[in-house]
């Protein structure tokens, strides 16, 4: 890589952290991030460019109704129960990759999971 090529480079990892994790290839996490990036592309397009996994929901305008939401759609998607109460508990969407891995791991280890 050349000198301008590795400014780009940079420059782009450190304005978009987020599009760098998703590259990781992290199922988990791009399902999740995707789900959240739609909701505040929805409500609050300017603030996109602050989502990451550790940007506090609270600071991309995301309320407990849109937390629920896109709770329901992870259930769903990975066919799985997300009891309110550890809903409440998450503050970005690494807490969330976080349990879903817990959670996913827990049911594979189940009968018939």
């Amino acid at each position: 890589m050349n000198g301008a090529s590795e400014w780009v480079s940079g420059v782009a990892d450190e304005v978009m952290p987020h599009e760098a994790e998703v590259a990781m290839g992290n199922t988990i996490y791009e399902t999740v991030y995707e789900l959240f990036k739609r909701q505040v592309t929805e409500r609050a397009p300017k603030k996109i460019s602050l989502l990451s996994a550790e940007t506090p929901f609270d600071d991309v305008g995301m309320d407990s109704l849109e937390k629920l939401s896109v709770a329901m759609d992870l259930e769903d998607h990975f066919d799985l129960f997300i009891p309110d109460e550890d809903i409440g508990m998450f503050t970005n969407i690494q807490d969330i990759v976080n349990y879903l891995e817990l959670a996913i791991a827990k049911k594979s280890d189940q009968p018939g999971g």
